[in-house]
């Protein structure tokens, strides 16, 4: 996911978002975090409703 110019990367395990470096709290502040993780969750949600 791209926030800003600069890159997310992480993946989803057990409903908890595991960030790879840089981990967006480092550049982001928490109101963005909390955008970006929540709109992860939406995509979480539609792909497995795709999916069922």
């Amino acid at each position: 996911m791209q926030v800003f110019g600069e890159e997310f990367k992480g993946f989803v395990h057990e409903g908890e978002i595991q960030w790879f470096h840089p981990y967006p709290k480092q550049k982001l502040e928490d109101g963005h975090v909390f955008a970006i993780e929540s709109e992860v969750h939406k995509m979480v949600e539609e792909h497995e409703s795709d999916s069922a």
